[in-house]
């Protein structure tokens, strides 16, 4: 270890300090340790030394800032790019980033799984590192007098104009939101209203594969979009959808027609509130692998819990296979009929209704030959819900997960439920950040019937 003599009880903020960095925790960030107390610094890779100052002083950490590298890691590339808190890895090879989100799975298995011997498979790489989002948000400024793009500061409320990971979109969506942002400009300065701008918070834009561009505006409750702007809108020739939020709520203003993105061979109707991955062409890779391993173990019922538009069992789909999807939100619901029509599912059966309410739907459809498929938020599942699948005898079980953290809570109570970790595979979603997309197949080693 390397750094300024110096001892934990002996920081203060503003202090400069030479250290090494020693890992990168989960974050992205690089670690130094001073008597065992981390201190945490933004785009500082292990085998680097640098000047660095303490920003913050907290109980159990430190947070500091670079301010000159002594060395520089040989794994670091050239882009030097300065706003990384969306994309903390951007400045790291690409080679590198699989490895250390490999190494963060391996480690997270072995620490709370160490008697189970998991095998973890070799990490999928992202054919695209650049240009592969095909849904962006950002929080929206004015500056002198100009509605202009911004970005979240890292652990803070707070924005800053300064926006790199336009890098990380499709590059249509960011001609798109270039447009939409000049056309806003131009009619307010025209209209010598351009104190108005400042009731715009926040742009979303959603891209298919057609170049077609879903859209949204947030703005102040108190206000409205002017009919001459959503007329220049309109004949936006690539846009297909406008919507408006207000106060968290979303209103459809437009629609030359419905929006539709396409996955594998198979099409889905999409909302702008509709959840649809990032990374169309890792999703294919993810999608594919659950297809193959429902297909060669001869699942003949897919069951799609929390199914949202139906999208997973859609695409994971075999002819002659039956579909059972199950999701409290009837308008999710709906289109998930919708959807699995389209597709040409054969045999399919979607329900509105509270999981926790389903039992009996379940009974029905259960048997050994189910496959069972979840895909939580960040946040994962909880202990009620990993019971409620356990007394229903879901044998069967993919977990699509994109929190490594929660995976592993969730993963020891399926563990203590009686279930097997069959198989567990990490796929890069989201190159140059620290985010890991994990697919694990779990088997309960006891039926019954």
């Amino acid at each position: 270890m390397f750094y300024t003599s110096v001892k934990m009880n002996n920081l203060k903020e503003n202090q400069i300090l030479e250290v090494a960095c020693q890992e990168l925790s989960y974050e992205g960030l690089g670690v130094s340790r001073i008597d065992n107390f981390p201190i945490v610094v933004k785009d500082f890779f292990p085998g680097e030394l640098a000047k660095v100052k303490i920003e913050k002083i907290f109980s159990k950490y430190a947070k500091a800032t670079v301010l000159e590298y002594v060395k520089k890691a040989d794994y670091r590339n050239s882009l030097d790019i300065k706003n990384i808190d969306a994309m903390p890895l951007i400045n790291m090879d690409y080679s590198w980033q699989i490895k250390f989100k490999q190494k963060y799975l391996e480690q997270q298995f072995k620490r709370n799984f160490n008697d189970l011997n998991i095998n973890i498979k070799d990490y999928q790489r992202s054919d695209k590192i650049y240009n592969y989002r095909n849904k962006s948000r950002y929080p929206l400024s004015v500056i002198d007098n100009v509605l202009t793009l911004s970005t979240f500061i890292r652990d803070s409320d707070e924005i800053t104009d300064e926006v790199s990971n336009e890098l990380l979109n499709n590059e249509s969506i960011n001609l798109f939101i270039n447009e939409i942002l000049e056309i806003i400009n131009e009619y307010y300065k025209n209209s010598k209203k351009q104190s108005n701008l400042k009731l715009f918070k926040s742009i979303v834009a959603r891209v298919n594969e057609l170049n077609e561009i879903q859209f949204a505006l947030e703005i102040h409750s108190d206000f409205d979009i002017p009919k001459e702007l959503e007329k220049r809108f309109y004949l936006i020739t690539n846009l297909v959808e406008i919507y408006i939020i207000k106060k968290h709520r979303t209103s459809l203003v437009f629609s030359k027609k419905p929006f539709y993105i396409k996955l594998l061979d198979k099409s889905f109707k999409i909302n702008l509130n509709s959840f649809f991955q990032i990374n169309r062409d890792v999703a294919k890779e993810i999608f594919n692998s659950i297809k193959d391993y429902a297909y060669n173990s001869k699942k003949h019922k897919i069951l799609d819990l929390f199914c949202g538009v139906g999208v997973i069992s859609n695409l994971i789909y075999s002819k002659g296979q039956k579909v059972l999807g199950i999701d409290i939100v009837k308008d999710a619901i709906d289109d998930a009929k919708n959807n699995s029509a389209t597709n040409k599912i054969d045999n399919f059966e979607f329900h509105a209704i509270d999981v926790f309410k389903s039992s009996s739907i379940l009974k029905k459809f259960i048997d050994k030959d189910t496959l069972t498929i979840i895909d939580p938020p960040r946040s994962g599942l909880n202990n009620q819900i990993i019971k409620f699948i356990s007394d229903n005898n879901i044998d069967n079980l993919v977990y699509l997960s994109c929190n490594p953290r929660t995976l592993i809570r969730d993963l020891k109570e399926f563990v203590q439920q009686g279930y097997d970790i069959n198989y567990v595979k990490g796929y890069d979603m989201f190159p140059n950040t620290n985010h890991i997309e994990a697919l694990v197949i779990l088997h309960k080693n006891k039926f019954d019937k």
